[in-house]
């Protein structure tokens, strides 16, 4: 029988394995030195797209004053933070077993793991507190509507203006149109607005679904529909460019000549040059405009 040092450790695992020390009756705890690698490099190709990520939202926020972007850009940072705590799991969890850990430090790297999971909450809940309480202290608000935007219309010589905000917009249509309803429903906003669509569209109207800007994408009632007989109709202007571009191009013509006999004029309420454009479009993201802003482009010098 060949003899053992017992101060020699006899190898029972591929070069590529390590295992821990273990008591009769228990498991051991198996790393495999090939395979963390690879998750090594994942983790830090994944750190370094998340910077660069991060650091681009964070440009881009404070260029544009969009605070949509700099939350991005510190759920970025949070993820970057998540691969920190990763490689700290990796690199813990493959220290050798000693006198206090018998077994090792392999499960060390659930530990890290869950501080990871939890780091991104905290963070993200942290920054959404921290925008809200803002919010509230410099009185900021939501300018989706409202009279101002009402009075607007009403000059503009729109026959029935109703403000959601103070009006019953279902009664408000109903009186408009003697009870029968509306027959054509333009809904670009989804949500709320579409459930009151449902209940003023006439027999045999139809409502057409342009958008959702109110974030909320409305699951239609079909017995509804059945019922009053009414249609819903998808409008994606932008796959007529694939579709048929041809009616794309008629349409402009159409406006365009409309538009040069004074049979429409579009609302244009503010003009701002090429280096406002940004701070424009967040704007209208916010709905503090009403009509159009024009993008002018400076003349050169």
């Amino acid at each position: 029988m060949p003899y053992v040092d017992p101060g020699e450790r006899v190898p029972r695992f591929p070069p590529t394995a390590r295992c821990e020390h273990r008591r009769p009756g228990q498991s051991a705890w198996v790393t495999d030195e090939g395979s963390d690698r690879r998750t090594r490099v994942t983790v830090l190709v994944a750190l370094a797209a998340n910077l660069v990520i991060a650091v681009a939202k964070a440009i881009g926020g404070l260029a544009a004053g969009s605070p949509a972007l700099l939350s991005e850009a510190a759920h970025s940072v949070a993820d970057s933070l998540n691969e920190v705590f990763l490689l700290a799991a990796l690199r813990r969890s493959r220290r050798p077993a000693d006198r206090r850990h018998p077994f090792g430090y392999g499960k060390e790297r659930f530990f890290w793991s869950l501080l990871a999971a939890v780091g991104i909450f905290v963070m993200g809940g942290c920054f959404s507190f921290f925008q809200g309480f803002e919010a509230l202290a410099s009185g900021a608000k939501e300018e989706l509507g409202g009279s101002g935007k009402a009075a607007v219309a009403r000059e503009l010589g729109c026959d029935v203006v109703i403000d959601r905000r103070s009006e019953d917009v279902v009664a408000a249509v109903k009186e408009a149109t003697g009870g029968r309803g509306a027959d054509v429903i333009y809904d670009p906003v989804g949500g709320e607005a579409y459930a009151q669509s449902a209940k003023v569209v006439a027999f045999e109207g139809r409502i057409v679904v342009v958008g959702f800007a109110s974030g909320t994408i409305p699951s239609p009632g079909l017995n509804h529909a059945l019922v009053k007989n009414y249609s819903i109709l998808g409008l994606h202007w932008g796959l007529y460019n694939t579709k048929n571009p041809k009616l794309v191009q008629h349409c402009h013509e159409q406006l365009t000549e409309l538009a040069a006999r004074g049979a429409i004029k579009p609302l244009v309420s503010e003009r701002v040059p090429l280096g406002g454009a940004a701070a424009a479009v967040q704007k209208v993201a916010d709905g503090l405009t009403t009509g159009r802003i024009a993008v002018v482009l400076e003349e050169a010098a």
